[in-house]
C-alpha cells in the first residue's frame, strides 16, 4: 500500500494514478509525487526515491524534539517581543538571540518560556554581543529557567558534516503564535553576513523564530535561527552548531553547573 504521509513535508497524500503495478500519490502540501511499486522485486527498493528512504521525517522529528523547544515572550517597560529558544544540558540551561532578550542594547525586563505545555520564567545569564566582556561577539545569549520541567531536556548537537541540498527542520515560536514546525534544505552551509559564517536555508521563518533550534533529520542541532530579509523570499540564515557550541564553551565561566 502506498504511504499517506508525505515524507518531505509531513503533508496528506492523495492518489492520482493507479494501475496493475503501482500507486502514483501527490502531496496536497508540498506537491511532491511519489510512486510505490505494487509487487516489487527484491531489489527494487533500491530505485526508490532517496527522500523514501530518510528514516526521520517531520513528524518523527517533531516528537523527539519539542520537549527541548521552547517559545520566549520578553517584556521590556510595556513592550512585548516573541522569540523561541532551545534547551542545552539538564540544568534548565537554554540557547536564543540577544535581540530576543535585549531591547535597544539593553537586557529586557522579563523572560517568560513556554516549554512542555509549562510557562517558567528565566533569567538572562550571558549575552553575546554585550559590551562587559562576557561576549563572543554572537547574537545569542544564554538564558536560565526558574524551574526544570520534568519532560524538558537538552538537545543533540550534530557531529556530521553539513550539505548543501540536505533536509533540515526548524521548530519555533513562528510570528509568537506558538510552537510550530517548518521544512526545507540548506541552501549554503557557510555564507558570511556582515563577517560572520551562516548557515543559509530556504525554510520559511518569520519573526518569533529568532533564536529557535535548525535540526536535520536525525533530530540533531545544526544551527540557531538568528534572521531573515524581509525584502527576499526564502532567504533565511542561522547559526551554525559549531558556533553555537563555541559560544556555550564560553559561558561555562558563568555558569559552572552548565553541562551539554
Amino acid at each position: 500500500m502506498y504511504d499517506k504521509i508525505c515524507k518531505t513535508c509531513g503533508g496528506e497524500c492523495v492518489l492520482v494514478k493507479e494501475d496493475a503495478n503501482s500507486w502514483t500519490v501527490r502531496c496536497t502540501c508540498c506537491e511532491n509525487v511519489f510512486t510505490y511499486e505494487k509487487s516489487p522485486a527484491p531489489q527494487a527498493a533500491a530505485a526508490v526515491s532517496p527522500v523514501l528512504q530518510k528514516k526521520e521525517g517531520g513528524e518523527e522529528v517533531f516528537d523527539a524534539c519539542i520537549d527541548s523547544v521552547m517559545a520566549l515572550t520578553c517584556r521590556a517597560g510595556n513592550n512585548y517581543y516573541a522569540g523561541s529558544g532551545f534547551a542545552v544540558g539538564n540544568n534548565g540551561y537554554a540557547i536564543t538571540n540577544t535581540h530576543v532578550v535585549t531591547e535597544n542594547g539593553r537586557a529586557v525586563d522579563q523572560v517568560q518560556a513556554y516549554v512542555c505545555g509549562q510557562k517558567v520564567p528565566a533569567r538572562i545569564v550571558v549575552l553575546g554581543d554585550d559590551n562587559g566582556g562576557r561576549g563572543s561577539g554572537e547574537d545569542l545569549a544564554l538564558i536560565k529557567l526558574s524551574s526544570v520541567p520534568s519532560k524538558m531536556r537538552g538537545v543533540k548537537f550534530s557531529d556530521k558534516a553539513v550539505r548543501n541540498g540536505q533536509r533540515l527542520f526548524v521548530i519555533g515560536n513562528a510570528l509568537g503564535m506558538g510552537t510550530c514546525i517548518t521544512s526545507g534544505i540548506i541552501s549554503d552551509k557557510r555564507r558570511i553576513v556582515e563577517g560572520k559564517p551562516r548557515l543559509m536555508t530556504d525554510c520559511a521563518v518569520n519573526h518569533g523564530n529568532s533564536g529557535g533550534p535548525v535540526f536535520d533529520e536525525d533530530g540533531e542541532v545544526i544551527g540557531a535561527i538568528v534572521a531573515g530579509i524581509d525584502s527576499a523570499e526564502g532567504m533565511n540564515f542561522a547559526i551554525p552548531a559549531d558556533v553555537v557550541l563555541a559560544f556555550i564553551e564560553g559561558c561555562k565561566r558563568f555558569a559552572p553547573d552548565l553541562k551539554v
